[in-house]
Parts: structure tokens; sequence; C-alpha cells
């Protein structure tokens, strides 16, 4: 047989300047006279990009942009807004957006999922269980497993338990439980060594003390508990009071055989398998056993199927319990019967384990036949939900019943009509106004700013400014707080500090003399000067269009004598920030190698084995290497790429145009910038448009042009950084003494050596609470 020549595949480059080609063929209205003779490249002006009309508008740009950055300057700017319908085009209005799609093919596939599965439906529903009109209220408030096996211990009505004050003792319990195992974790396994002296001794004593201490403190928090407590929360507390008992004979038993640190250390198993019986012994009460009550299965729609194995994972929980009480009340500890325990310890695992292997086999069983799994079966939820949608008739957005979550179905009710969007612009955007002063020196790396905020309307007025300044050579953030200390009453009244603490209303906040050190904001300042200058440039040359400005009323008004328009989408901003960001990354790291004496490691109290202080690095030079090493790691063209992508991706899109001004010798005098938020969810547009003058004539005869002055002639200041220490240092006391309150925190006495050894009266005090005990018990 003759061997068959391989045909090579065309390349799709090729094929696109073919298809290019022939498209402009097809154009073409007359056959060309002209020569058939291609242009020499040399002479077609756009190939040298250099060159092209746009190319040099960036150049033009860059070079006043430069100038403009490092000059003193004046701005006088005015912010306008509008919200307007969310346009769409034609060819779009049957289709939904990336974000959109995404939660309806999430919705569907949810609710495919409960249709076809029938296992997945909840065991029982609040009207299932109290009746459509509460008829079955009155009937006995039983966990699961009682209500298979046909129990009716003594318990409370159903309205009783699945009422708001009988959960708050409930949830009182979970605490006390978790009270329990935090401190069966710290003092039998974490902080043991605190109990060693430095002799290198462990002090039983000290120890035998401490754990009695919280056992009165736990038992007698348990009984004021049970005042409140009702039906099967009595049986729960009584069993936590149990787990405790034998926590801590458990724990005195064990500590008899620990004399020395390395005791601790040889013994570390047998430690965890103590406070792993206290685990078991607490998840009987408020692990599984909760999970089958009512108010949990129901709330949390939980399945027959998954009740089963809950309630066998109690069984197994409960057994584990009563053998550990048993070997405990022999006298028996985890040490010198290490291996009954580990028995004990093993049996509970072999019978917990095979069933949090079944509920997993379960899911993977389910999600290895699921239809909708992967990229085909999500396409495929898409074509069945679209096919049901043109069946049943697009149903209003605002009336579906979105299974995912009520969240979701929030979110697609967030939609506004055309004249929920008119009243917007009436009523709030048409009466706002914002408007701005700003002064910037950048030889002295200083700005002073100030904003006004007003609002005027038929029915309401308000006006607030808020004056700051950055002194960015001393690290320094100054601000007239007077407008927002209300705002701060409202959020925090104790640490909000009165008129008379601010007396001229100004607030400042700067770095400590070392911090600014490490930190140096000037070189911050400059970085990001570079960075937006560098950032321009390196922009797409195409992104700046050479304006007419003959019919533009602002540039009249101004005096421009040209204008160049820059676009930036989301890819634009995304490589103009990562440019930012590598010129600060990299000015930093030049500084931490000018100046190594600012950024000592830590030296630690500890040595090491070979004798030697222990040191870790410093901290901001650690957060400056790697941030450094991070910005090596992409090129500027990834982020922008990757700020695309996550815009398609997302329910919103954000476009932005400016228009900078020149004069006839270059300079920038002014600028518009309108911004456009496309919102996908709402079904509208929120625009802004941004005017800034650079005209030092026009800012000192502005309205708040005596304002600006007063406030930054002002020198006292209030040290902000100051009263934030404090708020933050009662905050840390506060919530230090609410875990003392709850117990998490029992530190002995100095004093206190030995528990009760030659005290009648605390002996005595102990026998009272013991007898108090049993007599609860008795009852």
């Amino acid at each position: 047989m003759p061997k068959i020549p391989k045909i090579s595949k065309p390349f799709p480059k090729a094929l696109s300047l073919a298809m290019a080609g022939v498209l402009l063929s097809a154009c073409q209205s007359a056959p060309s006279t002209h020569s058939t003779t291609p242009t020499p490249a040399h002479n077609i002006t756009h190939i040298d990009k250099s060159l092209s009309p746009s190319k040099l508008a960036q150049h033009d740009l860059v070079t006043a942009l430069r100038q403009h950055m490092n000059a003193e300057r004046y701005a006088v700017s005015t912010y306008h807004y509008a919200v307007k319908p969310l346009a769409v085009s034609e060819i779009d209005k049957d289709s939904d957006s990336a974000f959109t799609i995404f939660i309806k093919v999430m919705d569907y596939k949810d609710k495919a999922h409960k249709t076809d599965d029938d296992t997945s439906e909840p065991y029982m529903t609040i009207s299932d269980y109290l009746g459509d009109d509460g008829e079955l209220g009155d009937l006995p408030y039983l966990r699961y497993d009682d209500e298979q096996h046909g129990l009716t211990p003594d318990t409370v009505t159903r309205v009783v338990g699945m009422s708001e004050e009988y959960q708050a003792v409930s949830d009182e319990i979970r605490m006390l439980a978790y009270e329990l195992e935090s401190h069966a974790f710290t003092s039998a396994y974490i902080n043991m060594g605190d109990f060693v002296k430095d002799t290198g001794r462990f002090d039983q004593q000290a120890f035998k003390k401490y754990i009695n201490d919280f056992d009165r403190s736990f038992q007698a928090k348990a009984n004021a508990l049970l005042a409140t407590a009702q039906g099967y929360q009595k049986q729960d507390i009584r069993q936590l009071q149990a787990c405790a008992t034998t926590f801590k004979q458990g724990a005195i038993n064990t500590a008899k055989h620990i004399k020395t640190a390395d005791d601790i250390t040889n013994h570390v198993d047998e430690l965890y398998s103590l406070i792993t019986s206290v685990n078991a012994c607490t998840h009987a009460v408020t692990g599984e056993t909760q999970a089958l009550h009512p108010y949990h299965y129901i709330s949390n729609q939980t399945t027959q199927q998954e009740l089963q194995q809950q309630a066998s994972a109690k069984e197994c929980a409960t057994h584990a319990t009563t053998q550990n009480q048993a070997l405990i009340q022999s006298g028996k500890d985890y040490i010198k019967h290490a291996d009954e325990f580990n028995a004990v310890h093993e049996e509970y695992i072999s019978c917990y384990e095979p069933l949090v292997e079944s509920a997993m086999d379960d899911d993977d069983y389910y999600e290895s036949h699921d239809p909708y799994s992967g990229v085909f079966g999500s396409l495929r939820a898409y074509r069945e939900m679209k096919e049901q949608e043109r069946e049943q008739g697009k149903t209003d957005v605002q009336s579906r019943d979105y299974g995912l979550s009520s969240l979701l179905g929030g979110i697609f009710k967030m939609n506004q009509t055309p004249e929920q969007v008119t009243a917007q612009n009436l009523y709030q955007y048409q009466h706002l106004s914002v408007q701005g002063l700003s002064h910037h020196e950048p030889s002295a790396k200083r700005s002073q700013h100030l904003w006004s905020i007003d609002y005027d309307s038929p029915t309401a007025t308000y006006s607030m400014q808020l004056p700051v300044r950055a002194d960015h050579a001393k690290g320094e953030l100054t601000a007239d707080v007077s407008a927002v200390l209300p705002l701060v009453a409202l959020i925090s009244p104790k640490h909000a500090p009165l008129p008379k603490d601010v007396p001229d209303g100004l607030m400042s906040f700067a770095l400590p003399d070392e911090l600014q050190k490490q930190i140096p904001t000037d070189i911050i300042y400059t970085a990001i000067t570079d960075g937006i200058i560098a950032g321009m440039d390196g922009l797409n040359g195409e992104k700046f269009t050479p304006m007419d400005i003959s019919q533009d009323v602002f540039a009249k008004e101004v005096g421009a004598s040209r204008a160049i328009k820059v676009e930036f989408g989301a890819k634009e901003m995304g490589k103009a920030y990562a440019i930012i960001a590598k010129h600060v990354g990299r000015d930093l790291h030049a500084y931490v190698d000018k100046h190594p004496e600012h950024y000592a490691d830590k030296v630690s109290d500890h040595t090491d084995a070979d004798g030697n202080p222990i040191s870790t690095p410093n901290t901001i030079k650690s957060i400056i290497d790697n941030f450094t090493m991070l910005n090596s790691s992409y090129r500027t063209d990834d982020v922008g790429g990757l700020f695309g992508a996550v815009e398609g991706i997302l329910p919103f899109a954000l476009n932005t145009t400016s228009y900078i001004y020149l004069d006839r010798q270059g300079n920038i005098i002014a600028t518009q910038t309108l911004s456009s938020l496309d919102e996908h969810i709402s079904g509208m547009t929120t625009q802004s448009l941004n005017q800034v003058r650079y005209d030092k004539g026009l800012f000192d005869k502005h309205a708040l042009a005596r304002q600006f002055k007063d406030t930054f002639t002002k020198t006292t200041a209030v040290d902000g950084v100051a009263l934030i220490k404090q708020a933050k240092k009662e905050n840390e006391q506060q919530y230090e003494a609410l875990m003392a309150r709850y117990g998490y925190d029992y530190e002995s006495s100095p004093s206190d050596d030995h528990e009760c050894e030659g005290d009648t009266a605390c002996a005595a005090a102990e026998a009272a609470t013991a007898a108090a005990m049993a007599a609860e018990e008795a009852r």
C-alpha cells in the first residue's frame, strides 16, 4: 500500500490572518484600481507604536504626571453621584451573568438532590412535631433514641422543650461540658510542667489542690444550674458532675506516679488517655445526646439515617464511660493500669469509627453516583434548568423559592426596579454634594485634606467636614474628629472621648520612634509616587486617546488647551496596582539592606541544646522579605489578567475613564474621572463623576478655605494612639475577668501548698459539699 503523505495542520495564527484577509476583501465595495504591490512595513506608521497618536499622548501625559506629582499643588474637587437601571444589550437580554448562573445551578442541583434521594429528607419538621396548630405541643419531649425504644422518662412537654428558655439552659450545660474538657486538657496535659519545682521535683500536693479547687467550683456551678434545669437537663448535669468526679479521681491517682519533669514526658501517652476518657464522657452528654434532641434534629434537618448513627455513637460513648468510671472507682490509674484503660479506649474507637466511616461512605457513594458532579454535570444541570424555565415560564426572580439558603434567596430579592432607581436619584443623590480641598507638598512629604459631605433637601439638611493632615516624613496622621465623635459614642460609649477631652477637635496618630524606623512612611510615600508614574507608563499605549475639546464645556472653564482620555478597566487597574506594589517592595527592601541596625533579631532568654541564646528574626523584616519574594513570583501583566478574570466571575464590573486636561505648557490643570459600577444583582449602575481643578486662586476663594486654614493652624492634638491602647487594655482586662468567671483560669495561691492539710474548716467545707451532692443525687 502506498504511503499517504501527512498533511500538516495550519497554525491558528495563520488561520486568523487568512480569515482577516477574507473579511477585508469582502468589505471592499469596488475593485481597487491601485497597484496590488504591498506597502512596505516601514511605511505603515502604526506598526511602530511609539509613533501612534495614542502612544504620543501617553508619553506627554507621563511627562506631565511626573512633574505634577513632584510639584506643590492645591486642588479643589467635586463629586457627583447618580444611579440608573443596568443597561443590557439586545443580544444579552435573555442571558444571566456568570455569578447568577452559578447560584441558580447550585440551587437547581440542591433541589434535585433532595428530590432524587428520599434518605436526604429530614426526619421531622416543626409542623410534623408540633402540629400545624400546635395541637401536639402537650406530648412529651423525647429524645430520638428513647422514642425508638418506647421509653418515657421524666421530661417536659414538646412546647417547653422547643422553647428558647429551655434551650438557654441547654446552652449553659454545653458551656459547662466545654469548661470541663478545657480544664482536663490544660491541667493534665498542657500545664503539668507548671507544678515542677525549681528542684525538678513534681509538686503532687499543689497539683492535687489545683484539681480539687476546680472540682469544687465545677460542682457548685452544676448544682446552681440544677435549680433551673428540667427533664433531660437534670440527667445531663448529673452526668457531667460524674464526669468531673471521675476525672478528679483519675488525675490525682495518676499524679501519684509523677515524681519529676521526666516522668511527665515519659507518660505523655497515658496522660492523653486520661483526657480522651473525659472527652468520651462529656461527648455522651453534649455530643450525640444533644443531636438526638428534637430541637436540634429539626433545626439541623437531620435525616433518620443520621439519627440512627448518632444514637449508636452515643451508646459507644456511654459504654466506654461506664467502664472507665468502674476502673477509677476500683482505685486504678492511667499509668499503672494503662493496659486496661487502653483496652477501653480501643473498644470505644472500634465502636465509634465504623459509624463515622459509614457516614463518609454514604457521602462518597452519593457523590460518585451524582449525575451533576463535575463540569459536564453542571452543564447538564444548567440545560435542565433552562428547559424547566421555558416550560414553566420565567418566574419573577423576587418570588422564586430558593432552597439552597435564605441568604441566596435574599440576594436575588435585592434587584431594584426602575422606580426604586429613580427614587434614589430624587431623594438621595440629587441633594448630595461632596467637595474636597487638598494641599500637597511633595518636597516635605506632607499633604492636607478637607472633605465636606453636604445633604440639602426640602425635608432634611446635614453637613459634615473631615479635615485630615498626613505627615509621611514623621509617620503621623492628624484629623479633626469632631464630626465622628458622636458615631464613636454610639458604637462604644465607654471609650468615646468627650468634647472637653479633645478641645480643638484634633487627634493625632503617630508611629512610635522605633516602629517609624522599621516602617519608613517617607520611603513608602516616595515609592507609591514613583509607582503611580511607572504604572501609567506601563499601561497599554492604545488606552490613551487625544480628545477634541472644542465642545468640552469643562475644558473651557479650566482654560485647557488639550485633553487626553485614559481608560481603566479591571486589567489595567490590576497591572497598575502590581507596579505600585513592586515599587514599594523594592524600595523597602533597599531600605532594610541599608539600615540593618533597625531590624535586629530578637534574642530570647532561653537557650538551645548547645547553650546558645535562641533568637528569632525581626517580624517586620520578615514581612518585608516575604513581600519582596511575593513580588518576584509574578509579572504585572499576570495580576492584570487575574483582575480581569475575577471581574468576569463577580456580580459587578467597574469601569473608569479619566480625562486629563493640560495647558499650553503641558502642565496638568484639571481632571475629570467617570466611574461606573455595574451591579448585576441589584440590576443598576452607580455612576460617580469626580472633577478636580488644580488652581490656587480658586482654592483661596472656596467657601471652605477659611476652615481649611484655621484647622491646620491649631497645634493642640490629643494622642489617639494612647486612647486606643487604653481601650484595648480595658477590653483585655474585661475578657480576662470573663474567662475567670467561667472558670478557665484557676491559679493556686503561692501560700497554699497543701490542700486542706491541718485546716479543719477547709475539711468541714469539703465534707459539706460532698454531703450536699449525695443528697441531690438521692433526690
